[in-house]
């Protein structure tokens, strides 16, 4: 397989089991594996389907299980994570990426990956810089820098290409916190490549440490921390749903509300790069290219670089070129455009009516401040109309959606707070409704394996045969079900063979 074959059958998987099409994302993700040569993998997902076969039998057998839905999920958690590791290793043979090559091809990395034996070395190098700068003519000094620059990149590259931390690996990465030795740059530089390597690849592990980071006492590690966290968000943004533990400790660090707003800072600043992008092309494509072609008219021209205490400084040729050619007005855009910039860093925070006069304007930055305006006013209305069929976290995140989504509607042309209000709690409804149906039908499809499964109990309960199994058809008519029914209960509990 070529490297778009993987990316479209890993998607496709990936789609299955949003939809909670579990058995069919199970049943595709075994002919993925099929194509990869890792045992191990293959070893787990038997062991997510042997689990959900056992689930799906109790259910069939009328057996009440107040775990089932937590197995549900960790059985759902546990084939996202077969696929991811699957992505990787076939990706690994295939693509060109350095990602992929620097895994593929270890020979710059040490064969075990020891965290704790690199913090030695790194926690040695303030010491060591200090003895060999009493030494005459700083004697083995380059021999120092060269292994604590050396030991740095092993251990950065080393924590970006391993897509899965062992318990011994989050543990020796916790102890860089703890130690009062290291240097700031290099934890810095670790916090780094634990982003990297989430956006590669979502590890519930490096998740929980960046967690721990973001609470640590300097602030150039626990910023870096909290832009991890930002992206790994932004990349992965249903999986936080399935881990709870995690989702715990993001509503316990939200209760401080400078989290929140350091958050949504992040946020705006990538939403302004994109902005930045729109100007850069701008400069790049439209206002540089004139400047371009106007080139010419500064040839041959008087540029008064000779000494005459007669003439003063000012130069009429240049001023008449600049505006008759439209230079002067191409340079006045730019300048402008800098400008603009630098107003948008140094003014204050706008009013919503200012800013709802701007968003109707098409104006992006205005859509990111209404965002971070309103993310508090969109959770309250969350915890305000929650119920029980849809768990909090999960309807503050819709609501948060549901404001975003809002904002980039280009209709209506007159928008308020009063309209922005009303999107979100539409969309909080919506989400309500939706979970309600889902609850509901799925109480609903249990029902119905009950019952056939206790009407083919009761119809072959004397019979010892195998003639006397049913037809789908002859189901059909004996319980007043449709026959589609039966084959999609069928095809549910995997007895349609």
């Amino acid at each position: 397989m070529n490297e778009k074959t993987i990316q479209e059958q890993y998607q496709h998987i990936i789609a299955l089991l949003k939809q909670q099409r579990l058995k069919e994302a199970q049943s595709q993700l075994e002919s993925f594996l099929w194509n990869s040569g890792d045992w191990a993998l293959r070893n787990r997902l038997e062991q997510a389907q042997t689990s959900y076969q056992y689930m799906l039998q109790y259910m069939r057998q009328g057996i009440d299980d107040p775990e089932r839905q937590k197995l549900y999920r960790q059985i759902l958690t546990e084939t996202w994570e077969v696929a991811d590791q699957a992505r990787l290793s076939l990706l690994d043979g295939v693509s060109t990426h350095y990602y992929h090559s620097l895994r593929n091809n270890r020979e710059r990395l040490p064969k075990e990956y020891n965290i704790a034996a690199l913090q030695k070395v790194l926690e040695s190098f303030p010491d060591d810089l200090a003895v060999c700068q009493l030494m005459p003519d700083n004697q083995g000094m380059d021999a120092v820098l060269q292994r604590h620059e050396q030991t740095a990149q092993v251990l950065f590259l080393s924590t970006w290409s391993n897509s899965d931390w062992s318990a011994e690996d989050e543990q020796q990465a916790k102890g860089l916190l703890e130690s009062e030795m290291l240097p700031t740059n290099d934890l810095c530089l670790f916090t780094s490549a634990v982003m990297l390597s989430l956006m590669e690849c979502f590890d519930t592990r490096k998740f929980s440490w960046l967690l721990d980071a973001v609470t640590h006492a300097n602030t150039q590690v626990n910023q870096r921390a909290l832009v991890g966290i930002a992206f790994a968000l932004l990349f992965h943004p249903t999986r936080l749903s399935l881990y709870p533990e995690l989702t715990a400790r993001l509503s316990l660090l939200n209760e401080d509300s400078s989290f929140g707003k350091q958050l949504n800072r992040i946020y705006i600043e990538l939403l302004r790069s994109q902005e930045t992008e729109k100007i850069d092309k701008k400069m790049r494509e439209e206002i540089i290219p004139e400047m371009m072609r106007n080139v010419n008219i500064m040839r041959n021209m008087k540029f008064g670089f000779e000494e005459n205490p007669e003439e003063n400084d000012l130069n009429p040729d240049w001023e008449k070129a600049f505006e008759s050619s439209g230079l002067g007005d191409k340079i006045r855009e730019m300048n402008e455009l800098q400008l603009e910039g630098l107003e948008e860093q140094e003014q204050g925070e706008r009013s919503a009516e200012e800013l709802f006069e701007l968003l109707s304007k098409g104006d992006a930055l205005a859509q990111a401040e209404l965002s971070q305006k309103y993310l508090r006013a969109a959770a309250e209305m969350a915890v305000e109309m929650n119920c029980e069929e849809i768990f909090i976290a999960d309807l503050i995140q819709e609501a948060n959606i549901s404001l975003l989504m809002a904002l980039g509607e280009e209709e209506p042309e007159e928008k308020d707070e009063k309209w922005l209000l009303g999107r979100i709690r539409c969309g909080i409804r919506h989400a309500i409704e939706e979970q309600t149906q889902r609850k509901f039908e799925d109480d609903y499809l249990v029902a119905k394996v009950e019952k056939l499964e206790a009407a083919v109990r009761e119809l072959t309960e004397d019979e010892e045969d195998e003639s006397s199994k049913f037809s789908v058809e002859e189901l059909a008519i004996i319980l007043d079900m449709d026959e589609e029914e039966i084959r999609d209960v069928l095809r549910l509990t995997g007895d349609d063979k």
